[in-house]
């Protein structure tokens, strides 16, 4: 992370958003796979399974990866926003003028990280 001692939670945010846009990815493609035009047709005319057969292995699923990982960040940020430890600090970062030129809380942009995956998940 090469964030800083500061801005520790925007380099977790960033990469919780990247790890999470890519599981969320994989669960539409789990659950709703795109099926080329023989395979379909394999489907159709022969009974072919359109996915994969279920593997039985829960902890290598993306809907489990991405369940897990949601709770254990919701989890820090809420430490890390409502106790205030001394050890974590927790800057306040100024946005460029928005919101009458007040400066937000960093944990703002966890929030934002969480609602984006969840967004792209959705969709």
């Amino acid at each position: 992370m090469a964030s800083g001692n500061e801005m520790w939670l925007a380099g977790y945010s960033l990469t919780y958003l990247t790890y999470g846009i890519s599981l969320s990815r994989e669960i539409v493609n789990k659950h709703l796979p795109r099926l080329t035009d023989r395979i379909a047709s394999g489907v159709a005319y022969y009974g072919y399974p359109a996915g994969e057969l279920e593997s039985g292995d829960l902890g290598g699923s993306p809907d489990f990866c991405l369940g897990l990982m949601t709770f254990f960040f919701t989890l820090l940020i809420s430490v890390t926003a409502f106790m205030e430890p001394v050890e974590l600090p927790m800057p306040m970062v100024d946005v460029g003028g928005i919101c009458y030129e007040e400066p937000w809380p960093s944990y703002v942009f966890a929030g934002v990280a969480v609602l984006s995956v969840m967004t792209v998940c959705a969709g």
